[in-house]
């Protein structure tokens, strides 16, 4: 029977009106050696033959014998065993055992007559023998300090045919505060409520403060598959404070498994699954765009999957002005799975600050989602309208999403996207559009199907350590418009090898740009592309390995290119310095008539220096070359004789 607490054992003992003398005369702080809130050993069964129990009076402190008659036959462990202790009673199962319960339910009208009637610091229990309890109304708490207790009976109640009710509501009619329920399971009956009836949710807590809901279990609510008006798992409205949502089981939901508008939450151990719309939703979205956000939430240790019309975890913001900012979540170490939009979605016309999503493993499926417009929908989107600030995506391992891996498509700032690894996103890895002031740091981006890392109208950005393999376009891009500032530094890049020979490994259309250290492993003819329009770019030290790999004979076939040509450099502003090979080198060039005229790679603004490795017969002089716009672009030289020179063109 396991443990109960020396109160439960008094309560028992005075529900069978048994006088107990050694109880009764203890002082406070023991009795038998046991002091207050320590636990007593009491187990149970039938008695033997002689009317003993059969168990060991050394391993216990209490056996309960039953009779054949169904008596209940106490006894207490003394030193010279079992005593009998003088209550016999057909039963303890009563409607009140003062400090255990004080409602114990056992039909419909007593289970609505009892939360009716409910007072401060009460106890229900909920007798599962004749589940389901078919209810007719809401089952509202409204008192302080109450406990709702059920028996872990998936289905222990269920509204009756036409009541057009939901489950348990706490905080609906006044405030109240320290309330639990816990193992209560609930089907809405959503087959045999009216169409007109909405939100019919499972549990509500709505102007309440220091609420546990835990071990509870939730199907079927009405309406079911109706997105904004669906019938919910556990809502956790505006007015409410301080409130767990731990170990429940939500499956089959008409809306959302679980959705949050309060403050203060915290949400870890559920299994939520099989619903229309978001599984954990930090918002109480509404038809009429007024959501109510979240403030200051973390959801952890969740398993969420199929979802057949949104994504599993996020934060829709209302319209500005409609709520504060919806701020300080926390969304880490969960697992996603089967179908669903997003596995984090942050969305809406307002500014969301203060996000984490961290730690999350999840795979993608579209096979089952009905959505009307596409099936394409990145790991993790980020896009408020109105930006935000402090957005952190860390360490996640996202598998096969149908877009991107990471999107972030919004203008915020001080935003993070680190160490994660990003499977085979059908699109770009890890793509970032309109932010500013971010680090994209650590992450290992395996064949996506467009481009690695992605900056797209983006400022100062750091895209830094980044292991990119397999891209079907560049490893890193970054396209220019009204962005620049970043920084490209010590990624490695690994083309694939049916690549286009002329897809670069970076691709680099922005301005004042530092691209520094990174390693390219290539097997097409490209190392590095500047597109016109970029500027004040420097590139330094970085490295291209020509990988032929199993490209053919074809490609194996083509001609090295040593001279530096692996890099295409275009701005006369760009500053090129220590690359390997080395950019603007001419190896192995013959002089004709003593003269050697020599083109270089891109225009200098400033006349660049000039190294040599062979001089052929001497270099007697130099004159440089410029375009319309005074740029040095190439040099004639006066050489003796006509022997080999290896001429090196370095930044000034």
């Amino acid at each position: 029977m396991g443990e109960l607490s020396r109160r439960g054992l008094l309560a028992l003992v005075a529900a069978g009106a048994t006088s107990t003398p050694h109880i009764e005369k203890a002082p406070d702080g023991g009795w038998n050696q046991f002091r207050p809130g320590e636990r007593l050993r009491i187990t149970g069964g039938e008695t033997d033959g002689d009317g003993e129990p059969p168990a060991s009076a050394s391993k216990w402190d209490v056996y309960l014998g039953t009779t054949q008659t169904d008596n209940l036959l106490p006894f207490v462990s003394t030193q010279d065993g079992w005593r009998r202790h003088g209550l016999t009673t057909p039963s303890v199962n009563t409607g009140r055992i003062r400090g255990v319960a004080d409602h114990v339910v056992r039909n419909d009208d007593e289970l609505e007559r009892a939360f009716k009637n409910l007072s401060a610091g009460e106890t229900i229990r909920i007798d599962p023998k004749n589940a389901p309890y078919r209810t007719t109304s809401w089952l509202d708490v409204d008192a302080d300090g109450v406990t709702v207790v059920g028996a872990g009976v998936p289905t222990l109640v269920k509204p009756a045919d036409e009541a057009n009710v939901g489950g348990i509501r706490i905080g609906h009619n006044s405030r109240c505060h320290d309330v639990t329920v816990r193992d209560v399971g609930y089907h809405g009956n959503t087959e045999n409520q009216d169409d007109a009836a909405k939100k019919l949710h499972g549990i509500i807590v709505r102007d309440a403060s220091n609420v546990v809901l835990r071990g509870n279990s939730v199907t079927r609510t009405h309406p079911y598959r109706e997105h904004g008006d669906g019938g919910s798992g556990i809502s956790v409205e505006r007015g409410s404070q301080n409130v767990r949502v731990v170990d429940n089981r939500i499956r089959e939901y008409g809306d959302r498994g679980i959705q949050l508008g309060g403050q203060n939450i915290f949400v870890s151990g559920n299994i939520v699954t099989e619903g229309t719309d978001r599984a954990i939703a930090c918002d109480l979205w509404s038809p009429g765009g007024t959501n109510e956000v979240a403030n200051t939430v973390i959801i952890t240790s969740n398993i969420v999957g199929n979802s057949h019309q949104g994504s599993l975890t996020g934060i829709a913001t209302g319209a500005p002005g409609a709520s504060d900012d919806g701020a300080h979540v926390t969304i880490t170490d969960n697992i996603g799975f089967g179908y669903h939009k997003s596995f984090c979605h942050v969305r809406g016309p307002g500014a969301v600050h203060n996000v984490t999503i961290r730690g999350n493993v999840s795979v993608h499926s579209t096979e089952g989602l009905r959505t009307n417009q596409t099936t394409k929908f990145a790991g993790v989107a980020i896009d408020p309208e109105k930006g935000g600030r402090n957005i952190t995506v860390a360490g996640n391992k996202l598998v096969g999403y149908s877009r991107h891996g990471v999107n972030i498509q919004s203008p915020v700032s001080d935003f993070e996207v680190t160490n994660n690894i990003l499977t085979e996103p059908a699109e770009v890895g890890i793509r970032i559009k309109w932010a500013e002031n971010g680090r994209v740091d650590g992450n290992t981006v395996t064949s996506p199907g467009e481009d690695g890392i992605l900056l797209d109208e983006a400022k100062a950005v750091s895209v830094r350590n980044n292991r990119v393999r397999g891209a079907v376009l560049p490893g890193i891009t970054v396209e220019g418009g009204s962005g620049g500032g970043h920084e490209l530094a010590d990624n490695y890049l690994h083309q694939r090898e049916d690549a286009d020979p002329e897809v670069p490994g970076v691709l680099v259309g922005s301005s004042e740009t530092v691209v520094s250290g990174n390693t390219i492993r290539q097997t097409g003819d490209v190392a590095l592309l500047e597109l016109r329009g970029a500027s004040h770019n420097l590139y330094t030290n970085n490295r291209a390995v020509r990988d032929e790999g199993q490209a053919g004979s074809v490609r194996a076939a083509r001609a090295l290119r040593s001279d530096g040509s692996l890099w295409r450099i275009q701005s006369a502003s760009a500053h090129v310095r220590d690359h390997t090979p080395a950019f603007d080198s001419h190896r192995g060039l013959t002089p004709s008539g003593g003269t050697l005229r020599v083109q270089f790679q891109k225009p200098y603004v400033r006349r660049p220096k000039l190294s040599f490795g062979r001089r052929g017969g001497g270099v007697e002089s130099v004159r440089y070359r410029t375009n319309d716009a005074g740029a040095f672009v190439g040099a004639t030289l006066s050489v003796s004789g006509d022997r080999p020179v290896d001429l090196f063109v370095e930044s000034p």
